[in-house]
């Protein structure tokens, strides 16, 4: 399992690389829930997510033989930038398997960022067992875009500066996809003097975790689409799962409209990107899906800002 410990660790590994972001307060969000709400604003990091914590944390503990072979992994888009921009820095080679459907937008930075992309298959499971089988031939490294202790604990380090920004925070509403961010959170805020209620945000058409902890253990979803594309994960972490199970217990669900929403109120309201995944935790705030006690202080994690023009475009119109 994930501890603080690790956490902490992560946090002092990862610091000097990694942009600690703004958690802004939301004038719009407050005054229409009768509460104090913030936003983290992951979206800021530079390539545009939180997934460069993870990432980052997880290149750094390779040792000299890992890192002269290389590494390889398979993403939705955003890990795959993270690990591409962070591996190219440290003069690791990466090579990132991405689904042929991913935004143009995500192939095209993880590219300019330094690594070799591979478009295979329709979605993340296709494209992780294409991966895992690239790194067992070439006997490179594959790092888990979630379900892998080092990554979590790098996502964890959102919520040490949450701590910061927010020492009296209430509750905390994350996106989930594959687990690796709402473990990590739930880990870190265990050890809080006043440890806020976690919640953890799901697409409609793929609850992957709600439904893992349902059922008592991770199963996969049957194949579906969604705008938030980030989470749109058929198959949960064994790690990612043990620890919601344990930890997190209070789970909602937003469709595509409801995340339309959500991104057009980010661009017009708060002056901020936020691509399908990235606004799921909005989304569930505006929809009513949220209970919360009033005058508290929530803090929404906006994850990610990698959204496609085309996307934007028609959540705009």
């Amino acid at each position: 399992m994930v501890t603080i410990i690790d956490i902490e660790k992560a946090h002092e590994r990862i610091y000097d690389f990694i942009f600690e972001t703004p958690c802004i307060f939301s004038e719009d969000l407050s005054k229409s829930t009768n509460a104090s709400v913030f936003l983290k604003l992951d979206n800021m990091q530079r390539t545009g997510s939180f997934k460069e914590r993870g990432a980052l944390n997880r290149l750094l503990l390779l040792d000299a033989q890992e890192k002269s072979k290389g590494v390889v992994t398979a993403s939705a888009g955003n890990h795959g930038q993270a690990v591409a921009y962070h591996a190219a820095r440290l003069q690791i080679p990466a090579q990132v398997f991405m689904p042929l459907n991913s935004p143009a937008i995500k192939i095209s930075r993880t590219e300019n960022y330094g690594a070799k992309v591979h478009l295979v298959g329709d979605n993340y499971d296709d494209v992780h067992q294409a991966a895992l089988l690239f790194a067992q031939k070439t006997d490179a490294f594959y790092l888990h875009a979630y379900d892998d202790a080092a990554v979590i604990a790098g996502q964890g380090t959102v919520a040490l500066e949450i701590k910061k920004q927010l020492p009296n925070v209430d509750t905390i509403i994350v996106p989930v996809g594959g687990g690796g961010l709402i473990s990590g959170i739930a880990v870190a805020t265990a050890s809080f003097k006043s440890a806020p209620q976690v919640i953890g945000v799901e697409a409609s058409v793929m609850p992957s975790m709600a439904e893992a902890i349902a059922a008592k253990g991770p199963v996969k979803l049957p194949i579906a689409d969604t705008i938030a594309d980030g989470i749109r994960v058929r198959l949960v972490g064994k790690l990612t799962y043990a620890i919601c199970a344990q930890m997190v217990t209070n789970w909602v669900s937003v469709d595509d409209d409801q995340i339309a929403r959500a991104i057009l109120f980010l661009l017009e309201q708060q002056k901020t990107i936020a691509e399908g995944a990235g606004a799921a935790g909005v989304a569930s705030l505006l929809a009513g899906k949220i209970s919360y006690k009033k005058n508290k202080c929530i803090c929404i994690l906006v994850s990610g800002g990698n959204i496609d023009v085309h996307t934007l475009a028609r959540v705009i119109t």
